[in-house]
C-alpha cells in the first residue's frame, strides 16, 4: 500500500509540474511548433534550453558582471549575445543564483562568430549536460536550410524526415545531444516533419514548420517521450 501511495504521489507531482510548465510556456510565448526567436546577423552566443526538468538558467561571463542571458526557459526564446573579444569562462547557472553553476566553458570571444550553448539531459540518470557548437551558416542559400538538434529525453536516437508537397526533402538520424548538418529546403513554405524514436520506431513528433526564403534555421526537438514533446524553430541568420 505504501508503494502504491508513493507512486500516486509521484504522478501527482509530475502532473503538477507539467501543468506549471504549460502555464510558463504560455506566459513566455514558447508555445507552438515554430516558436523560438527572430533571426539576427549579430555574432555571439545563444543558449538553447532543452531540459524539461531543469530550472530556468542564466549565462555569465568571467569578464562581465551582468548576466549575458537572464532566465532562459525550457524551449524559450534564444538570441545571439555578443561576447567580449578575449578569452573568458562562460558559466551556465540556475536562474537568479550565480553561485549555482550547472556547467562552465572556456572560450575565446575573438574566435567566436556564432555559437550555441545547448543545455540538455535531466536531473536523474542522464544528468544535466552542456555542449557548445558553432552555427556556421552556408554562404549561398538558394531556398533555405535547417539543422536539427536532438534534445529529447527518452530516445537515445531519433530519425527526422521532412516532407513538402508529398515528397521527401531530407532524412537524418541523430544521437542524443547531437546536431545535424544544414539540410536544404529547395523552396520556402511549410515543411511537414516526422520524428521517430529509432529503437522502436515510435512516432514522437509530427509538427509543421514554416520557413522563409534565404533563411537558415535550427530546429530543436526536445521534451520527454510519453510526457511532453516539442519542436522549436530558431533563426540562425
Amino acid at each position: 500500500m505504501k508503494k502504491m501511495a508513493s507512486a500516486s504521489q509521484n504522478q501527482l507531482v509530475r502532473s503538477t509540474l507539467y501543468i506549471s510548465l504549460l502555464c510558463l510556456l504560455s506566459v513566455f510565448g514558447a508555445c507552438g511548433g515554430s516558436g523560438g526567436s527572430e533571426g539576427s546577423s549579430q555574432r555571439g552566443v545563444r543558449v538553447l534550453h532543452a531540459s524539461i526538468e531543469a530550472a530556468p538558467v542564466d549565462l555569465f561571463s568571467s569578464v562581465q558582471e551582468e548576466a549575458l542571458v537572464s532566465q532562459g526557459f525550457f524551449a524559450g526564446e534564444a538570441k545571439y549575445i555578443p561576447l567580449a573579444k578575449e578569452p573568458q569562462r562562460l558559466s551556465v547557472t540556475r536562474a537568479l543564483s550565480a553561485t549555482n553553476v550547472v556547467a562552465s566553458l572556456d572560450v575565446d570571444g575573438e574566435q567566436i562568430e556564432k555559437s550555441t550553448i545547448l543545455l540538455y539531459g535531466d536531473r536523474g540518470t542522464l544528468g544535466l549536460r552542456v555542449k557548445l557548437f558553432d552555427d556556421v551558416v552556408p554562404e549561398a542559400i538558394e531556398g533555405g536550410v535547417v539543422k536539427f538538434i536532438h534534445g529529447l529525453v527518452g530516445a537515445s536516437a531519433i530519425s527526422v524526415t521532412g516532407y513538402q508537397d508529398g515528397g521527401i526533402l531530407f532524412e537524418t538520424t541523430l544521437d542524443f545531444g547531437e546536431v545535424s548538418n544544414y539540410l536544404d529546403i529547395p523552396q520556402d513554405g511549410s515543411v511537414e516533419l516526422v520524428v521517430h524514436r529509432v529503437v522502436d520506431g515510435k512516432l514522437v513528433e509530427s509538427p509543421s514548420l514554416a520557413f522563409e526564403p534565404g533563411g537558415a534555421y535550427t530546429a530543436l526537438v526536445t521534451g520527454e517521450v510519453d510526457y511532453y514533446t516539442k519542436t522549436v524553430l530558431y533563426r540562425d541568420n
